[in-house]
């Protein structure tokens, strides 16, 4: 009997929970570190809601709030299409958005999805492509392997012009629809 008293009168300690998923990062794997963007594409479709959703309802309204109002779908849109760049720099608004995601789903070191380790070392000028890139057999493997592909911070940076597993020039144009990604983000 005085076992039972000794267990309940020790402080249990219950783990932080997350409001969202705590998705592993596929960052210091043997294959290419995922970038803060594909992190948040895997999470919301962890979620079933659509990247835009997620970040209208969870990281904005947190992190602009004094620019937030009530046509917030519209406005966390362009928002997201605007910081899409942003957020894998080594800038104040990837801090925000990279403390905001580890609140969100209690998983640390999110800052290694985007180039802020290299703040101060690596000039940001001209760092970040404002165009999509990938590597066709990269997305093909990825498919293959993970059942989903992703979008690798290393494709990001301006000045990787090949794939470095595969020695093959990065895509910027769909074979399939001959547009670039990047010219569909800009219609909507």
């Amino acid at each position: 009997m005085n076992d039972v008293y000794e267990i309940v009168d020790r402080q249990i300690n219950i783990p932080k929970r997350s409001i969202l998923y705590g998705l592993k990062t596929l960052y210091g794997t043997k294959d290419f570190t995922d970038s803060l963007n594909a992190y948040i594409v895997r999470l919301s479709m962890a979620h079933c809601v659509t990247p835009i959703d997620l970040i209208a309802e969870y990281i904005i309204p947190n992190i602009e709030k004094s620019k937030w109002n009530t046509t917030y779908p519209k406005k966390a849109k362009s928002i997201a299409i605007s910081v899409s760049r942003t957020i894998l720099s080594p800038s104040e608004t990837s801090v925000k958005w990279t403390n905001r995601l580890e609140e969100l789903t209690c998983i640390k070191n999110l800052s290694f999805l985007t180039m802020q380790p290299w703040k101060g070392i690596i000039s940001p000028y001209m760092l970040i492509r404002k165009e999509k890139y990938w590597c066709p057999t990269c997305y093909s493997e990825m498919k293959e392997k993970f059942g989903f592909v992703y979008d690798p911070l290393i494709w990001s940076l301006k000045v990787i012009e090949t794939c470095p597993i595969h020695n093959t020039f990065l895509a910027k144009i769909c074979p399939s629809c001959k547009n670039s990604p990047s010219d569909k983000r800009s219609d909507n």
